[in-house]
Formats: C-alpha cells, structure tokens, sequence
C-alpha cells in the first residue's frame, strides 16, 4: 500500500542524500582548488 506520507518521506530523503552529495563534493572541490592555489605559489 502506497500512502502520501511515505511517498513525501522517501522524496524527502532522496532530497536530503542530494543536497549532501552536492555540499560534499562543492566542499571537496573547494578543499581541491585551495590545495592546488596554495602548491602553485
């Protein structure tokens, strides 16, 4: 049986591992880009 509330649970989780997955990789590349800028100079 298919009710709305686990159907907007399972969308709310799926949004929660989204925003995660994109803060960790924009964390990951800011770590990324400022390692690279300090080794350049």
């Amino acid at each position: 049986m298919h009710s709305p509330t686990t159907r907007a649970a399972r969308v709310g989780r799926v949004l929660q591992l989204t925003l995660e997955g994109v803060a960790g990789a924009t964390l990951f590349g800011m770590m990324l880009l400022t390692t690279a800028d300090v080794t350049g100079r």
